[in-house]
């Protein structure tokens, strides 16, 4: 089981904060699956990402979740 550097890269921008793989991915990695749908969670707070990402992020919502755009327009779901 090996993440893409597309997820590593983006783990490693939250420097020293909990940045946690959660959901259908941790399912689609231990069967060997694609996956196609990369959500995540943080102990930072949606202001501290918007700061982290701030030319490629959105936050619109009641549920702490800020998206993120990656280069090839796929959008990682951080929630905190």
């Amino acid at each position: 089981m090996e993440l893409p550097q597309k997820i590593i890269d983006l783990m490693k921008k939250f420097g020293d904060a909990e940045i946690y793989i959660v959901g259908g991915a941790v399912r689609d990695l231990l069967l060997n699956r694609q996956v196609k749908d990369w959500d995540l969670t943080t102990n930072l707070v949606p202001e501290e990402i918007l700061k982290l990402f701030p030319k490629n992020s959105y936050y619109n919502n009641l549920f702490g979740t800020v998206g993120i755009i990656g280069k090839g327009g796929e959008i990682f779901e951080i929630t905190t």
